[in-house]
Order: structure tokens, then sequence, then C-alpha cells
């Protein structure tokens, strides 16, 4: 969600249930092996890619969810060490900084030029 991936984009990307997803990050309990594994390969998939923006909702999601992370202090994918991210006493890297604002990014603001040059 750092990425602005919402979990209904990333349950419809990758064949996983959002309210599922919903439910594990609200209560911890509710997470089985299964859904580790599903989660995990989801993972590896798209912690460097960028969501859909191609849709007015599709940047509305993205743009909640981006958020929604960003509320709750999570840190980047690139803040982990790969060996320690599934570890529960895991941390992000000591150099990791929560940002206190938010920029857009240049890609952003280049999709919205072309969209009101076309428009």
């Amino acid at each position: 969600m750092t990425r602005c991936w919402s979990l209904q984009v990333m349950a419809r990307a990758e064949g996983l249930r959002a309210p599922q997803l919903a439910r594990a990050l609200e209560n911890p309990g509710v997470i089985t092996p299964k859904l580790v594994a599903e989660v995990s390969a989801a993972y590896d998939r798209l912690w460097k890619a960028e969501p859909p923006r191609r849709t007015e909702v599709e940047r509305q999601l993205a743009d909640a969810a981006g958020d929604a992370a960003r509320i709750r202090g999570w840190a980047p994918p690139l803040a982990w060490d790969d060996d320690q991210i599934d570890k529960l006493s895991a941390e992000p890297e000591s150099n990791w900084e929560r940002r206190s604002r938010t920029n857009m990014r240049s890609t952003d603001l280049a999709e919205d030029a072309e969209f009101v040059n076309h428009e």
C-alpha cells in the first residue's frame, strides 16, 4: 500500500480477495499459512510495480491506499531487509524516516498533464 496499491486492485491483479486482506490487516489472528504464501507471492510481483492509474477510480483507489499507508506510518518496500521482513520482530532499516509531508510523483504529474491536454 505504500506504493499506492489498493487492496481492491492488488486483489484483482493477484487473484486474492480484498475483504480477506482487509480482515488480515485489522486482525492478524485470521492470517492463514495459505494467505501468507499468496501475499508473499503478490508482494514479490508488485513491490516495484506501479499500480494502474488509467481511470479516475484507479487514481482514487491508489491515492487512498497511499494515504492509508502514510497515516499508519508504514515503511515502503526498500526500507525492509528481504531476509527480515517476514519476522514478527522485523523493523525497517534504521536510516528510513517517515515523511510528514507528501509530494506528488513526477509520473503522476505527467499523466495529469497529458490527460488535460487531450481533453
